[in-house]
């Protein structure tokens, strides 16, 4: 019987990670500004699901073999075009490109039922209603598999929805709060859903209203805990794979990552300190399969990790690795690798067409005679198009073994 071993990362403080693949998303001529908002690795490691700024969900295929002494070049295999803005998306836990049966994913849609896609063509497998006191579909903001991956457990405005993924239709609602009158319970979007490993049935449920709320399989919509400590919305909420009684928690427009204890859910264990953020974009963060590392972006490009066996709050590492805001961080599930995307909406003042006519400084000065019929101009203004500083995603490499530096003689030939 094999035994798994977790991949060792090799963050030096004084070595920076070597770029081993980079890619680009598609573009269109509705969308030539593309950029990836956020991207995740296929369970089996083999690609990675992007969401893109022109709703589209883009496959990544990595090549199968990733040089050490050359850059691979990592090319969208399949584009799969939403219907509207995509809210979230989420990778089935077993899926693995060998398995065809097993290779899909969820997606969530503004005012569409929630979806299982199969990754190779996007055909619709299945789908799940929400359905809200309107008749109208409501799209969660968050979803999650539980452990044993039977039920989806789907997020939206005060509410969770639970599905039993074999039982396409409609599911169980759990309120977050006895009634939309109420002052007790959780209220708000549930922003995120992260379930512990210990395979206990304990899920942590955050909101767009500063709160984070411990639930469990077994007792239904009854909360567990309230967390304590919070500032603003909460952006993701995530459990320790090792030590499943650490969650981790990110907000909006926040310099720091809050660590508890669920045992002792009302003080802060641990915070970790990053560059000031005053975005309210989705940045996202991860912590790798053996429990040690924790990485996250910036609105500046900058990557940080953190050693989660000590107690500093400092990062242990911190590079330069895109132009632009990195939407999300992601560990390779086997292997010493991170996968980082960038981009953000960049807006620029318009620029004025203007006709052949008196200039402005002419009108208001009054220059020409007053019997004179002056015409005014016609200013014709270009819509203001977002743009994307750097629309990348990378692969580093954080395995011992670094390319080597070039010595002088190669540099000279």
């Amino acid at each position: 019987m094999s035994t798994w071993i977790p991949p060792k990362l090799d963050l030096d403080l004084n070595v920076t990670p070597h770029v081993i693949a980079s890619g680009r998303p598609l573009v269109s001529n509705e969308y030539p500004e593309n950029f990836f908002r956020m991207a995740k690795w296929c369970p089996d490691g083999s690609a990675a699901l992007a969401q893109c700024e022109d709703r589209t969900l883009q496959v990544l295929k990595l090549p199968t073999e990733l040089l050490e002494s050359t850059l691979a070049d990592i090319v969208p295999s399949s584009a799969f075009q939403q219907s509207g803005p995509i809210l979230d998306f989420l990778w089935y836990p077993s899926a693995n490109a060998q398995d065809p049966a097993t290779y899909c994913f969820i997606s969530s849609v503004r005012e569409c039922p929630v979806k299982l896609l199969d990754a190779t063509n996007g055909r619709l497998r299945a789908s799940y209603k929400i359905v809200d006191h309107r008749e109208r579909h409501v799209a969660p903001h968050s979803m999650a598999f539980n452990c044993v991956a039977t039920h989806l457990y789907c997020g939206f405005e005060e509410a969770i929805e639970v599905f039993d993924i074999q039982r396409p239709g409609e599911g169980v609602r759990l309120a977050t709060t006895p009634s939309r009158k109420s002052k007790d319970g959780m209220k708000g979007i549930v922003s995120s859903i992260a379930f512990s490993r210990d395979y206990s049935g304990l899920y942590a449920a955050s909101s767009l209203t500063s709160a984070i709320t411990l639930f469990s399989e077994s007792t239904g919509d009854e909360p567990v805990a309230y967390l304590d400590g919070m500032t603003s919305a909460i952006m993701q909420v995530q459990f320790h794979p090792v030590q499943p009684h650490l969650l981790y928690a990110s907000q909006r427009r926040s310099n720091t990552i809050l660590c508890w204890d669920v045992r002792s859910p009302h003080v802060i264990m641990q915070s970790f300190e990053r560059k000031p953020q005053n975005t309210n974009q989705k940045l996202l963060f991860d912590i790798d399969s053996s429990g040690r590392w924790l990485a996250t972006g910036d609105e500046h490009g900058y990557v940080s990790t953190y050693d989660l066996n000590n107690d500093k709050s400092e990062p242990a590492m911190q590079f330069h690795a895109h132009d632009d805001a990195i939407g999300s961080t992601n560990f390779h599930p086997a292997e010493p690798k991170i996968m980082t995307v960038s981009g953000s909406r960049h807006f620029h003042a318009p620029s004025p067409t203007t006709s052949n006519s008196p200039s402005d400084s002419e009108l208001e000065t009054g220059t020409g005679s007053e019997t004179e019929d002056v015409e005014r101009p016609i200013v014709q203004r270009r819509p203001i198009w977002p743009l994307a500083t750097d629309s990348s995603m990378k692969v580093w490499g954080l395995d011992t073994h670094r390319p080597a530096e070039p010595t002088e003689s190669t540099t000279n030939e």
